[in-house]
């Protein structure tokens, strides 16, 4: 059989097909777009992050809740975290 000579259901599987991977496509080109959303917004928060950082001098410390208890940790080592952090996702 020929190119020419396909059948009716051949041509309509082959429409479904192509319906399909366009679907797809455009799933694909919607979590791209999230993706590049995200990264924007990390960028951004590790920006403001990097510039609160400078303005608290070296003796400031905060009180977080962590392994189920209250520990007092300097500001700064918050600040690293957060840099780390999105710097591990980016």
């Amino acid at each position: 059989m020929t190119p020419l000579e396909r059948t009716a259901a051949e041509i309509a599987k082959d429409k479904e097909a192509v319906a399909r991977m366009s679907g797809a496509k455009s799933a694909m080109e919607g979590a791209l777009a999230r993706v590049k959303t995200l990264e924007s917004a990390f960028r951004f928060i590790d920006a403001v992050n990097l510039e609160t950082s400078k303005a608290f001098g070296p003796k400031m410390y905060i009180k977080v809740y962590r392994d189920a208890a209250w520990k007092t940790l300097p500001l700064s080592d918050q600040f690293d975290a957060i840099a780390k952090k999105i710097a591990s996702v980016l």
